[in-house]
């Protein structure tokens, strides 16, 4: 479960949320966005790699585009090549890449954004091995 908790959420309201989380879905993880050392994995800070891994599950939030929510005029797509190449340091320093994709005003999603998933959906299934069940690099 991902969350954007306020910085000044208490100990006992983040306690108070992954409780009622986890009385509802047991089986859930607990993004560490919930505040308070209280989530069951870290969340860089958006767009943010980091340089080494990180001890534990981590995942890096990103945009595909320049922004997370729907904006008519935001059509600077990330091309597939530096997706790729973002996946590729993600998971080599052992982390999970949460990549955003916004909808259109219609709901859909954007042809920009299908174009770039539909590429690196292809290098995915082609070099699986190379992604999935992998361990990070050790420094």
């Amino acid at each position: 479960m991902w969350f954007d908790t306020p910085l000044s959420t208490t100990k006992e309201q983040s306690r108070e949320l992954f409780d009622t989380i986890k009385s509802i879905q047991p089986d859930c993880i607990v993004s560490g966005r919930i505040g308070n050392d209280l989530g069951e994995y870290m969340t860089t800070s958006d767009n943010f790699l980091p340089r080494l891994s990180y001890e534990g599950d981590w995942e890096l939030p990103a945009t595909l585009n320049d922004t997370w929510g729907y904006k008519i005029e935001d059509e600077n797509f990330k091309n597939p090549d530096e997706v790729i190449r973002l996946l590729l340091k993600v998971v080599s320093r052992g982390g999970n890449y949460l990549l955003n994709i916004g909808p259109d005003g219609t709901g859909a999603v954007p042809k920009g954004s299908l174009d770039v998933l539909n590429e690196v959906g292809k290098y995915v299934k082609e070099n699986g091995e190379g992604i999935f069940k992998t361990k990070a690099m050790p420094y």
